[in-house]
């Protein structure tokens, strides 16, 4: 047999009866930490020798959130998947939105990690606090100079105002980037008490400017986003709970674990057992009973299955991708789930189980495993291919790069991709990455710049 967790490939061509403990074992291996424990403690309901431990990694304060955004949060891919063709047909959310950025931003591990701390840190509003600000950076052993230029960077991420730690700074990042943060703007910002109840003459005195200009103003704040992170989604934030965690010791090994916080133990409670069944004296019950137990063995027998089946196949998808900690999105290659199956002797099915909803902490940030797996994009160098992840990265690049007047096209992108890599890419498919980017046509980035130059 090549698969021990779900005993199907028997290597002969013949027709297996698929039997319900089966079944429950694929099912069991591709949940998620926060979904087993929720399927457990609901076997556990029914079924008296089941004991079942599992700690709830959210706070009271968010169990209303929790309910609505569960399923959702931790049973899809989120912040970092690079497969372009999904991206293109599914919704993105705001923290998608904000890691595709970040990724393109930075390519160390620890800015990267930084950065997402920051991202999970945001309120309902898109706000960060000072006092949250200066934990995260002291957390990453980063100075809080390296830190804040960072944020800053960050700040003029799209939606534009995100990461600011109040209203006021909120406004006055959205002006900036617009140009028009002017010294009565910045005036009229720091009094916003004043603005708020309209008192406009006052702000004028202040301001040593005429009424019209105070209400020109005011009509533009009135127009700007206070709330950057509702503006995208009205969906809040929560924090990213790993279902594994990875650490690199001594000269590059891994050290893999499921997370504590959420990994549920179920034990069949054997001494219960062992007390109640020699007194049972119906037939009836003494079945209910020996099965129940049965069960509760099984499923015992079960999540140790799982257990070494996750670690083993994310330690081999770490190794595989180790490049992308020391070289950052450059460094991620082409992976595919049949070459970790080979690999490890097992079903391809089986990665694709593990693959499932499931996110590991790494260096670089809690990252979905899915993200370890990039479509592969030809050169016409020999042998050389290069992860769709890197050529979004190199597009990103060139398009940063361009003349603000002269924005490069999709024809032209695709030429310098030739040109530089020798990746032989159509229009229609430049097209495809950059629209997966957010990132406006070449007419649309002229129009802008010539509205707001920089």
């Amino acid at each position: 047999m090549k698969d021990p967790m779900i005993r199907l490939d028997t290597g002969v061509a013949t027709t297996l009866t698929i039997t319900p403990q089966m079944r429950m074992a694929v099912k069991i291996l591709q949940m998620n930490n926060l979904e087993l424990t929720a399927f457990l403690h609901q076997k556990e309901e029914s079924n008296p020798f089941l004991q079942v431990e599992g700690t709830d990694p959210f706070p009271l304060s968010c169990k209303e959130d929790r309910s609505l955004r569960r399923q959702e949060n931790f049973t899809r891919g989120l912040a970092a998947e690079w497969e372009v063709q999904e991206r293109v047909a599914a919704p993105v959310s705001l923290r998608d939105h904000l890691i595709t950025q970040l990724t393109l931003l930075v390519s160390n591990p620890e800015g990267y990690q930084l950065g997402e701390r920051m991202i999970d840190a945001l309120d309902f509003r898109g706000y960060l606090s000072p006092q949250e600000k200066a934990h995260i950076i002291d957390s990453t052993g980063l100075s809080q100079e390296q830190g804040q230029e960072l944020l800053r960077k960050m700040q003029h991420f799209s939606p534009t105002g995100i990461f600011a730690s109040s209203l006021a700074e909120c406004f006055k990042i959205q002006l900036e980037d617009s140009g028009e943060l002017t010294a009565t703007m910045q005036t009229i910002i720091d009094n916003l008490e004043l603005f708020k109840r309209g008192q406009f003459e006052k702000l004028q005195q202040l301001c040593q400017t005429s009424i019209a200009e105070i209400r020109r103003c005011v009509q533009k704040l009135r127009m700007l986003t206070p709330y950057p992170a509702l503006s995208f989604s009205s969906e809040p934030l929560l924090p990213r709970i790993p279902d594994l965690i990875a650490k690199k010791v001594g000269t590059g090994d891994w050290q893999l674990s499921l997370n504590p916080e959420t990994q549920p133990v179920a034990r069949a409670h054997r001494a219960y057992y062992a007390d109640v069944f020699p007194r049972i004296r119906s037939r009836e019950e003494q079945k209910f009973a020996h099965q129940h137990f049965s069960q509760a063995l099984w499923l015992e027998t079960v999540l140790h299955q799982r257990a070494a089946t996750l670690m083993r196949v994310t330690h081999e998808i770490l190794r595989q991708q180790e490049a992308f900690f020391e070289q950052g999105i450059h460094g991620l290659k082409p992976l595919r789930q049949r070459q970790i199956a080979d690999i490890l002797d097992v079903h391809e099915s089986t990665v694709s189980r593990v693959l499932s909803s499931k996110s590991v902490e790494t260096p670089s940030g809690v990252l979905d495993l899915s993200f370890f797996f990039p479509s592969a994009v030809s050169s016409c160098q020999e042998e050389k291919v290069y992860a769709s992840s890197s050529v979004a990265s190199q597009l990103q690049e060139f398009i940063r790069k361009e003349a603000p007047l002269a924005p490069l096209s999709d024809d032209q992108l695709a030429a310098l991709l030739f040109q530089q890599n020798r990746i032989t890419m159509a229009r229609r498919t430049v097209t495809k990455y950059r629209n997966a980017l957010r990132i406006p046509t070449a007419a649309q980035r002229r129009q802008a710049h010539r509205i707001f130059p920089s």
